[in-house]
């Protein structure tokens, strides 16, 4: 099968989608497939990653010529390349996608329609003008949850026969592994931040912006009693997205300037040294299509926190607390309950290493490559009809 895929996540540094997409491929190479990636500029990824693997590129990442490249040169290359499927893994297609192009999209979330106040005005109105298009377009839908199914469907009920369900698998490669556990423990930091690094920590891990609900955390975190919020400190671990609030005057506002550790960006080993370590992971945050550190931190067997909202229940099974994020007080009652006791951290610890093995990146990209398959088929019958 010769699959092309959108590897425009591949090009502007990685984050969450741009992991999954390179997760996928690894494996989907084990599957006797060619695949060619296209993107406007060059792939900032790891050489090794790309063996095996066709790459076609522009030159630029400004907004225009990425725009021009996208729209008009893409569809070209598309023709020329006679692929059996054009994968698009970040929401969207090129609105001048050949009609007799089979495709396949993947749908990450729904955070323009479901809390549109957390994304930048640029970002809401590319959703907002490609996603339709895109999800008319598609031969075959890939949700990460049974959530983002759901909020599909409700969205367009008239999709209900081309969406499938394909969770992610378990975290990244890059983070070490489980069975690393001890190794990265005994592995010091050399952080400029990790010398303040000196009492058990509670991890956030993400981009930092309105969505993950961070100003709630710390309110939450600062209600502690005097003795916990003196025994724990709460490391923030993430880069700066937009709408940033200002950490350090929230900090500073909650007198907690001794307890917080705001890192900046994290490399993969730092992040893995960071998960192994945690006492666990409070991610309170407002809206989820999946939440991929809740799985990373189970992989490493640390116990969670994390909301009752959207996909985070489904995603984190029995291995979490659920809060309420818009109430501090519930954010506060839940670190309290799991801070104090020790017994119950444990039993969560164990419940995180088994749900962490109900996903593989294996079955991740099995799942995927049976989606495009249909998503052929589909697009096979359509021309006999015509």
């Amino acid at each position: 099968m010769k699959i092309g895929i959108d590897a425009r996540s591949l090009s502007y540094g990685l984050t969450g989608i741009g992991y999954y997409l390179l997760e996928v491929i690894k494996e989907l190479k084990k599957l006797d497939v060619h695949i060619t990636l296209f993107s406007t500029a060059p792939l900032l990824v790891p050489a090794d990653s790309l063996t095996g693997i066709s790459v076609i590129t522009g030159s630029s990442t400004k907004p225009i010529p990425h725009l021009i490249w996208s729209e008009l040169q893409l569809p070209l290359l598309l023709k020329k390349h006679l692929l059996d499927i054009f994968w698009g893994p970040a929401h969207r297609f090129p609105i001048l996608m050949p009609l007799s192009q089979a495709t396949a999209l993947t749908i990450h979330d729904l955070v323009w329609r479901k809390v549109p106040g957390t994304m930048r005005l640029y970002t809401r109105l590319q959703e907002t003008l490609f996603m339709p298009r895109s999800l008319q377009r598609a031969d075959i839908i890939l949700a990460d949850s049974t959530s983002t199914a759901s909020d599909l469907l409700d969205y367009r009920p008239a999709f209900k026969d081309k969406i499938r369900y394909v969770p992610p698998g378990r975290g990244n490669s890059f983070l070490q592994a489980l069975d690393d556990r001890s190794k990265c423990q005994r592995n010091p930091l050399f952080s400029s931040w990790s010398s303040k690094l000196n009492k058990p920590y509670i991890l956030f891990t993400g981009t930092i912006e309105p969505r993950k609900n961070l100003a709630r955390l710390l309110a939450g975190f600062s209600a502690l009693p005097k003795d916990l919020r003196q025994a724990f400190q709460l490391v923030i671990a993430g880069g700066k997205g937009w709408g940033t609030i200002n950490l350090q005057d929230e900090i500073q506002k909650y007198k907690l300037t001794e307890q917080v550790i705001v890192t900046g960006y994290v490399s993969e080993k730092e992040l893995s040294r960071l998960y192994a370590g945690a006492y666990c992971l409070a991610m309170p945050s407002l809206y989820e299509g999946f939440g991929m550190p809740i799985l990373e931190a189970n992989s490493f067997g640390v116990p969670v926190i994390t909301s009752n909202t959207s996909s985070m229940p489904e995603v984190a099974g029995d291995a979490a607390i659920l809060v309420d994020p818009l109430e501090i007080e519930d954010i506060t009652r839940s670190l309290r309950m799991l801070l104090e006791n020790r017994g119950l951290r444990e039993t969560l610890s164990r419940r995180a290493i088994e749900n962490a093995q109900r996903y593989s990146w294996e079955k991740t990209a099995r799942l995927t490559l049976d989606a495009f398959k249909e998503a052929i088929n589909s697009r096979n019958q359509r021309r006999k009809e015509v």
